[in-house]
């Protein structure tokens, strides 16, 4: 039996994966949630829950690794503790440097 109580989340793993590629490609935020069936309310949601998602949709929308890093990328590095192995890499990415967690 699953573990997690309560209704299932609307915004998926694969929902979210496919969000940030249609926002790569140029879609809005709300085009993409519309397209993946969910709200932009629903994706606001996840990104405060997510420090990661956050980051990534950011970078989605951005264009890519040649931007700076933002106030976000600090505060959800550092609000994921050190010894978290996604919190290294945050903040690896936000220090400058590129290399998958």
């Amino acid at each position: 039996m699953d573990s997690e109580k309560g209704r299932p989340r609307a915004l998926t793993p694969e929902k979210q994966e496919r969000l940030i590629e249609l926002a790569a490609r140029g879609m809005s935020v709300g085009q993409a949630a519309r397209r993946v069936g969910c709200s932009a309310k629903t994706v606001q949601r996840e990104r405060r829950r997510s420090p990661l998602f956050d980051y990534l949709l950011g970078k989605a929308r951005s264009g890519g690794p040649g931007r700076a890093p933002t106030l976000a990328d600090r505060r959800g590095a550092r609000g994921l503790g050190r010894s978290n192995r996604v919190g290294r890499w945050l903040r690896r990415v936000a220090a400058g440097g590129r290399s998958a967690p």
